[in-house]
């Protein structure tokens, strides 16, 4: 498993790197824009910032917008094939939005610096909470190391304070409980080192929507008569299975199956209400300050009902029904 681990702590400090490079970019090319509103102009002021031995990944994909933005091969698409190089290399969700203010200001004019305000304070919480969830990652980790630490120290405790005449240590039974779960604990620990490492730019990412339209479907359509009716099921079947228990025509187990099944029968219902409710709320709350950010840069030039049917273009799937409505 080690190789496995090393990889992971490389990965993670590139990712970091990564992190870094694109909140120093997307600072630098704000307050250039924000200056000359030109955005060749802001690329070549953030290309600077960009070393090529220390930074070789974004300074080559300005340097590659550049270069597609001065041949102009693109025609209209000009600014969104350049700006989608640097895109594909940093897939950042932020870092879309602020390329799409900047074509519409390029495109169309405008006061810019109401609108750069907004993404520059965007940009700082962001920020911050991508280090809170580094910081909690760390925390989540040392705190499994210090768990499967313990465990060990446990089950070399209990191994020893046997006395040695017993000879516990050399019975097969116990060489293979203690390899057993240390290879456990091994994997346990190498999992959660997989599980929380990931990609930083892409860590607030939308769940597809085709997983979200399912319990968003099953919310609309649950009938609290439909728990009624599970709930009397589960009843019936709860006394049947205490009668036959009393009557002694099934044993103990099979009554206690049955009735443990029966409470899985009549809570089923309400469990899966409560699950796809909390699955559809987390996602609700993580994309609806995105779609505020858009609406408060569409509300910079238009007005309310026009800024909102703006935002449909691009809201989050799980969002437009209820802003068609509105």
């Amino acid at each position: 498993m080690m190789p496995i681990i090393y990889t992971l702590q490389y990965k993670n400090i590139y990712e970091q790197k990564k992190f870094n490079a694109v909140a120093s970019y997307m600072e630098q090319m704000l307050y250039s824009f924000k200056r000359h509103k030109k955005i060749l102009t802001a690329l070549y002021d953030t290309r600077v910032m960009f070393d090529i031995k220390e930074n070789r990944e974004m300074r080559n994909a300005i340097e590659l917008a550049i270069d597609k933005i001065e041949k102009g091969e693109y025609g209209y698409n000009i600014y969104n094939e350049a700006l989608g190089e640097i895109e594909k290399v940093f897939p950042c969700k932020r870092v879309k939005k602020m390329h799409n203010l900047f074509i519409k200001m390029e495109e169309s004019g405008g006061d810019v610096h109401s609108s750069i305000d907004i993404l520059l304070i965007d940009k700082n919480l962001w920020m911050d909470s991508i280090f809170n969830l580094v910081s909690e990652k760390k925390k989540i980790k040392v705190n499994v190391t210090i768990a499967i630490a313990l465990s060990f120290l446990i089950s070399v405790l209990s191994i020893y304070m046997i006395p040695s005449k017993f000879g516990i240590v050399q019975q097969t039974t116990s060489q293979v409980a203690t390899t057993i779960t240390t290879i456990i604990n091994m994997i346990i620990w190498c999992y959660v080192q997989i599980k929380l490492s990931g990609n930083l730019l892409t860590v607030d990412k939308n769940a597809p929507y085709e997983n979200m339209r399912r319990s968003i479907r099953y919310i609309k359509s649950y009938d609290k008569k439909r728990g009624r009716t599970f709930a009397i099921f589960g009843i019936i079947l709860i006394l049947v299975s205490v009668y036959a228990y009393i009557t002694k025509i099934i044993p103990m187990f099979v009554a206690i199956a049955c009735v443990i099944f029966s409470i899985i029968v009549m809570s089923q219902p309400s469990r899966k209400y409560k699950i796809c409710k909390k699955r559809v709320s987390k996602e609700i709350e993580k994309v609806f300050p995105e779609w505020l950010l858009s609406l408060a840069l569409q509300l910079q030039t238009d007005n309310v009902y026009v800024s909102i049917s703006k935002t449909l273009l691009d809201a989050p799937e799980i969002l437009k029904e209820s802003l068609v409505e509105l």
